[in-house]
């Protein structure tokens, strides 16, 4: 996939996901990309929020420099802070996307624009450390995964991790 391909399905993504913060964007993205398979060509690694990679989020840079992005820092009510990214002045009004990755692409937005950047990293480990456990030819069921996302995220309880697995399974993002 080349670049400009690669922008128009940020693009699309920022303008359906209806201003994300960069949590969702990345793991909206690392499902696109790793359970839906479309070639965005990013390598991902385990963050703190979950799978993260660094070349998207200097796509989100170089987008913004050129002002087709808008990324503005945020504090929240409760004292942190996060992002929130939108169209900028020099995005493409009539965008198009590559026809096959459209419905890839509003699958992923559909199921991830009413979730908050906790459920969806949430969403997005269990999916990691299933693909890194299956890579490593170890147990990869549910009771494996679960143990694993709890180790690396004990905020989240064993029957969260549980029913987000389950969520998973049920819309084949596994």
């Amino acid at each position: 996939m080349n670049e400009e391909q690669r922008s128009r399905i940020i693009e699309y993504l920022v303008t359906n996901l209806d201003r994300p913060g960069k949590v969702k964007l990345q793991k909206t993205m690392y499902f696109l990309q790793e359970a839906l398979q479309v070639p965005m060509g990013y390598d991902y690694v385990m963050h703190y929020y979950g799978p993260y990679s660094f070349e998207l989020d200097y796509t989100l840079s170089e987008m913004q420099g050129k002002g087709i992005l808008k990324i503005d820092q945020v504090i929240y009510p409760a004292g942190y802070y996060g992002y929130d990214i939108s169209s900028g002045e020099n995005v493409e009004r009539d965008l198009k996307l590559p026809s096959e990755y459209t419905d890839k692409a509003d699958q992923v937005t559909h199921i991830f624009k009413p979730m908050d950047a906790q459920a969806i990293e949430l969403w997005a480990t269990i999916h990691f450390v299933g693909s890194i456990l299956k890579e490593k030819g170890r147990d990869s069921g549910k009771e494996a995964i679960t143990k694993e996302v709890k180790l690396l995220k004990p905020k989240f309880s064993e029957q969260d991790i549980g029913e987000a697995y389950d969520k998973i399974q049920e819309l084949r993002l596994s």
